[in-house]
């Protein structure tokens, strides 16, 4: 009975060693999507072991309703179904991305990131809550005339925030003013009518809750809350 009590103490300890050869850095847990519009989020491999890895990324789980798609994405390859990577010895990966397109269908699903040692039987999953919404409906910031600016997404955001938008060709004076809970001036961003979207990185933002305004001419017209997470 001792040992056989021993030797399932050894499995233990080799499995928690082999769990700790390789990780998920950085990846979302949520994401939300607007009909036939395109989100993608990054991440990285990281191999903790001093020899050269490789691994098999797939995606698992209800993401097709509606004519949505899901595309994972590695320098400049892309496949729906399954990517290999290899990573040197106590190195981490290029960016990874997932992009995912929604559909005409509204709808709530979770979808898993599933990624393989193929030297080992070790894999690790990562839940990612995925929402596709109608953005006309429940993402837009503010709209007038012709000009159409969304929420920022996703929100609450981790690594990066969106925001699309569409200004006259002569609206130069528009931008946005992010402040802190306690109203101090955060930063500001112009938008250029010339571009369509803007992209806040978060990542390096201390985590907690923000507040951005739309300005057209000085005058603000609209605020929003903006979560940011770790």
């Amino acid at each position: 009975m001792r040992f056989l009590l021993t030797i399932f103490l050894i499995l233990q300890i080799v499995s928690m060693s082999f769990s700790q050869d390789f990780s998920v850095v950085n990846i979302e847990s949520s994401l939300l999507v607007p009909h036939q519009k395109t989100i993608t989020s990054t991440f990285f491999v990281k191999n903790y072991t001093n020899t050269n890895k490789s691994f098999i990324l797939s995606l698992k789980g209800s993401f097709s309703q509606g004519g949505s798609t899901a595309m994972l994405c590695y320098n400049g390859n892309c496949d729906n179904k399954r990517i290999e990577i290899n990573i040197g010895p106590n190195e981490a990966s290029d960016e990874i991305e997932i992009k995912f397109t929604g559909g005409l269908s509204s709808y709530k699903s979770n979808v898993q990131l599933e990624v393989n040692d193929r030297e080992s039987i070790n894999s690790i999953t990562n839940d990612i809550f995925i929402e596709v919404t109608d953005s006309q409906k429940e993402d837009v910031f503010y709209s007038k005339d012709e000009v159409l600016v969304s929420n920022f997404y996703p929100n609450p955001a981790i690594k990066f925030a969106n925001m699309e938008y569409k200004l006259k060709p002569y609206q130069t004076n528009a931008k946005i003013i992010l402040q802190n809970v306690l109203g101090s001036q955060v930063n500001v961003y112009k938008l250029d009518p010339r571009e369509n979207k803007l992209r806040l990185l978060t990542e390096d933002m201390t985590p907690g809750i923000y507040f951005y305004t739309l300005f057209i001419d000085e005058e603000g017209l609209a605020t929003r809350k903006l979560i940011v997470k770790r």
